[in-house]
């Protein structure tokens, strides 16, 4: 997936694999998935990670979360996962414009921008995008998760 904001700054979003390619007999392990990043502050030096940071059904979580913003529907006002390291929240609605906060924790922070623990809430890029935009984010993560489907133990 891919978030452009108004102002041009970017987030994407790829998932690349399973961490553990042939695990069989733990649900947990089975559908770790490995995901790059990449963060574009329109201001600042961009970055990008690889990390097995997200779980098979956190995926299929975050595109519904994101296609229930598209569609107005009253939704938690943050969105997190098992492993701390990506934090979704809503910081602002207009009529058209949703304001998306990420947050970056751990091993989704740029090369030497790291903290001792999660949950310092120092690293975030906001992005203004409209109902398409998260439709087409929520889209393209299913598409992922299609390539990488949840595996039972």
């Amino acid at each position: 997936m891919i978030l452009r904001s108004r102002d041009l700054t970017e987030f994407e979003l790829r998932v690349v694999g399973y961490q553990f390619a042939g695990i069989e007999g733990d649900e947990w392990d089975a559908n770790w998935l490995v995901v790059d990043g990449r963060v574009a502050p329109v201001d600042e030096r961009a970055w990008e990670f690889r990390d097995p940071a997200i779980l098979t059904w956190e995926v299929e979580r975050l595109s519904s979360w994101l296609e229930a913003l598209a569609s107005g529907q009253a939704v938690d006002e943050s969105e997190d996962f098992v492993e701390p390291n990506l934090r979704f929240e809503v910081v602002g609605r207009d009529e058209d414009i949703i304001t998306i906060r990420i947050y970056f924790e751990q091993e989704s922070r740029p090369p030497g921008f790291f903290d001792r623990e999660a949950g310092m809430n120092d690293l975030w890029v906001d992005l203004l995008v409209d109902s398409d935009d998260l439709r087409a984010a929520a889209s393209s993560l299913r598409g992922d998760l299609a390539k990488f489907p949840p595996r039972q133990a």
